[in-house]
């Protein structure tokens, strides 16, 4: 910039590998003064669009009502149930799908290493679609990915138009993980899963009530200590190794 233009001018200067830096007089605050180089405006700065948000819907008509007062089951197998059921209060063209994944897969269910695993590696996942995520809710669309005590719960909300669409391309995405490129991520969640298991003991007495409730109801459910001791040994080696391993058998209960 102009010399003439700056303010907060000081006759104090100081060399620095040869830069000549001036300091401002309030918090001795070094800075430099060059002037403007107009060239800088002829460059041709190229920024690509952003990508297609393929989510928002074509159409809005509210699905076909159903005189079905309670859920119907429209599909089973011995790997999938399905059941649904049509809102008859609100007239929304969205629909709601959960998908209850039951797996023992890395043992999520009766080892204490296989539920510290689970409960990083949700973590990991929410972390790696959030960018996709962003672009899911600019067309209300919604995704989630949770541990609950008896198994992976994935939430899914959006239009009726897209919603098939969007669940496909979540697991597709899902499918897709490679957990060998995500280590910062799951040194942050790991740490940050360590805090939260640590100030549970400082939550709400009615909180930690009911944490020890689900130890007692709940088959292989491990103390706060066991946890903690399981989730300091678990190495990014381990959670690559369980990575690979987890949702590859097991049963899909859809809503």
């Amino acid at each position: 910039m102009d010399e003439d233009s700056e303010s907060g001018d000081t006759s104090d200067s100081d060399s620095d590998n040869g830069i000549e830096y001036q300091k401002e007089p309030i918090y001795g605050t070094k800075y430099v003064k060059e002037k403007l180089n107009f060239a800088l405006f002829d460059i041709d700065y190229k920024i690509s669009d952003p990508p297609v948000n393929i989510l928002f819907p074509n159409d809005l008509k509210i699905l076909a009502e159903s005189d079905a007062d309670k859920p119907e089951r429209i599909f089973t197998d011995k790997n999938m149930e399905i059941w649904t059921q049509t809102c008859v209060k609100f007239k929304v063209p969205t629909v709601i799908v959960v998908d209850n994944f039951y797996s023992n897969d890395c043992g999520i269910l009766n080892t204490a290493e296989g539920r510290v695993f689970v409960q990083i590696w949700a973590r990991v996942i929410r972390e790696y679609f959030r960018e996709y995520n962003y672009m899911a809710e600019k067309a209300s669309m919604y995704f989630s990915c949770e541990f609950d005590s008896d198994g992976l719960e994935f939430n899914f909300r959006g239009y009726a138009d897209k919603i098939e669409e969007f669940i496909y391309s979540c697991y597709n995405k899902l499918i897709k993980f490679d957990a060998k490129i995500h280590q910062h991520t799951f040194d942050m969640k790991k740490e940050e899963w360590l805090k939260d298991l640590k100030n549970y003991a400082y939550e709400d007495p009615s909180e930690q009530l009911s944490l020890i409730l689900s130890k007692i109801l709940i088959s292989g459910a491990f103390t706060t200590k066991h946890m903690l001791a399981e989730g300091k040994n678990l190495t990014f080696e381990k959670f690559i190794e369980l990575s690979d391993r987890i949702l590859k058998t097991g049963r899909h209960l859809w809503f």
